[in-house]
């Protein structure tokens, strides 16, 4: 990681921070976002050539490293047979091996103590005792999050992650999942995506089904964004400034008006 986009996460982290304790606006937590994205993204391109290049240049060494990484077939040492005789060549090892396992799932090869009579566990008895069995006792209720990537702001596309119905409609086109990730306290957690475009009046719902809940919990969403000037106020924001520009017009032509008599008045008077 470069130290351009480095500062630039940071500067992140800090303008949120203010503006998560109002000591920053929208507008700049906003252009910082995208500064940061376009850098992070400039940053893996330029990562990405970095590597195709160092490919290009050098397959050699490159495939050599891969090799590197691949696991070997590590030969089998000599093997006893049934009457206790050495097997080197590999031929003769592969048919003892194949014979062993192969013994492993018949009768005639198991171990005198298997063939005795232990009490077995039947199973009627299985399927009896694991109908009896409360799975939501032992199950707690997942913990649900829905947040969005980036800020919200009408028009730009962004993504929705939970922990979905849109409008009240099941979405299933555009949904991604990702396998469950363990957690230090050995539990589990898993994110589902939805790309989306923020649209005024619509709002999102993250259905969770599980065992721990009696049933399914919806997690709303809807986008907080700054509401837009009415258009109301605008209109009388323009109806004020017109009256007032036309009262300045009409007050200053009544003051040329009197200052031209006044003139006027003087030169006829003219000197005593």
């Amino acid at each position: 990681m470069s130290k351009e986009l480095l500062a630039k996460l940071n500067q992140k982290k800090e303008v949120y921070r203010r503006w998560k304790g109002g000591q920053a606006t929208w507008e700049e937590y906003r252009n910082v976002v995208r500064g940061c994205r376009d850098a992070r993204r400039k940053a893996k391109a330029h990562l990405e050539l970095n590597v195709a290049s160092d490919v290009k240049d050098n397959k050699k060494g490159f495939f050599k490293y891969i090799g590197s990484k691949r696991k070997t077939r590590e030969n089998v040492g000599p093997l006893l047979n049934g009457v206790g005789a050495l097997v080197t060549k590999d031929a003769e090892k592969a048919e003892l091996l194949n014979a062993f396992f192969a013994s492993v799932f018949t009768a005639e090869a198991k171990p005198q103590e298997l063939k005795e009579d232990f009490p077995m566990v039947e199973e009627d008895w299985v399927r009896d005792h694991s109908g009896r069995l409360d799975t939501h006792k032992s199950m707690e209720a997942p913990e649900v999050t829905v947040f969005s990537e980036d800020p919200v702001e009408l028009g730009d596309p962004n993504m929705l992650i939970c922990y979905w119905l849109k409008n009240g409609q099941e979405v299933v086109d555009g949904v991604v999942e990702t396998v469950f990730y363990l957690c230090q306290d050995h539990t589990f957690r898993k994110f589902s995506y939805l790309p989306f475009i923020p649209t005024r009046g619509d709002y999102y719902d993250c259905r969770v089904e599980h065992w721990g809940l009696p049933k399914a919990l919806l997690k709303h969403w809807e986008p907080q964004v700054p509401l837009p000037v009415s258009e109301s106020t605008e209109t009388l924001v323009c109806a004020l400034g017109l009256a007032m520009g036309i009262v300045g017009i009409i007050v200053g032509t009544i003051l040329i008006i009197k200052a031209m008599k006044m003139n006027s008045a003087r030169k006829v008077q003219g000197p005593l």
